[in-house]
C-alpha cells in the first residue's frame, strides 16, 4: 500500500504531518471530538481547520530522477516511485507510556 503524506492544519497555523495510515484515526477523532494521537503529536480536533496533501514530502520521492520530463523512462520511474510512496513518519511516542500497540488501538475503537 502506498504511504501518502498529509498535513493537518490547525487554527493557530501549526501544521502536523501525518501518514495515510493515520488518516482514518484522525477522521474518527474529528467525528467524536476526542483528542487525536498521531505519530507526531496529540491534536485537539476542535482546532483542526483543514487536512491537505503534503506536496513537499510527496515531491521528495521524485528527487533524483534524471532525463527529460516527457521521456518514457521518466514516466515509468515516476510511476514506480509513486507506487512505493513516502517513508513513514517516526512515532515520537515510541518507548513512552503513550505508545500504542495494535492491540490497544483495537480496544480503544
Amino acid at each position: 500500500m502506498t504511504n501518502k503524506p498529509f498535513i493537518i492544519q490547525l487554527s493557530n497555523k501549526t501544521e502536523v504531518k501525518i501518514d495515510s495510515d493515520e488518516l482514518e484515526n484522525v477522521l474518527k477523532g474529528i467525528s467524536t471530538g476526542s483528542p487525536i494521537r498521531v505519530k507526531r503529536g496529540i491534536v485537539n480536533p476542535s482546532f483542526i481547520v483543514d487536512i491537505v496533501g503534503d506536496m513537499q514530502r510527496w515531491e521528495k520521492i521524485y528527487d533524483g530522477i534524471t532525463g527529460l520530463y516527457d521521456s518514457p523512462e521518466y514516466v515509468l520511474e515516476k510511476q514506480r516511485r509513486a507506487d512505493v510512496g513516502c517513508i513513514p513518519l517516526i512515532d515520537i511516542f515510541a518507548r513512552t507510556p503513550l505508545a500504542f500497540d495494535r492491540k490497544n488501538l483495537k480496544e480503544l475503537s
